[in-house]
């Protein structure tokens, strides 16, 4: 999952330096945690992200779309969301890719919404 984050914030900023020439805008949302239904049809419960982090799709949305109106490659909207992209930068990536680790295996999965797969 982080990996495919990774992948598409670089994409994209690649992307927005080899189409500028032509005038064309591209624009990376990173909003963080965002408050929808997803997680419970995951089946992703158990820990809250805090309010200084989580958004509102609305919110998430507006901020993008004012990013790529104003012309920025990477819109990552509200201050603690900004303070967490700053942290790899005085962390050690052990300490980093630790956090994140505590994290996401203290989450429970249990998908309540997707169908099973019938075993074959």
């Amino acid at each position: 999952y982080y990996a495919t984050k990774a992948y598409v914030l670089s994409f994209t900023e690649a992307l927005a330096r080899e189409l500028e020439p032509q005038g064309v805008r591209v624009t990376v949302l990173c909003p963080g945690p965002v408050s929808t239904e997803f997680q419970a049809r995951a089946g992703v419960s158990g820990k809250r992200p805090s309010r200084l982090l989580s958004k509102t799709a609305e919110q998430a949305a507006k901020a993008g779309y004012e990013g790529f109106v104003q012309g920025r490659r990477l819109v990552v909207p509200g201050f603690g969301n900004k303070l967490v992209t700053l942290l790899p930068r005085f962390l050690s990536r052990s300490t980093v890719l630790s956090t994140i680790q505590r994290y996401q295996s203290g989450r429970d999965r249990k998908g309540d919404g997707w169908p099973k797969r019938p075993k074959a």
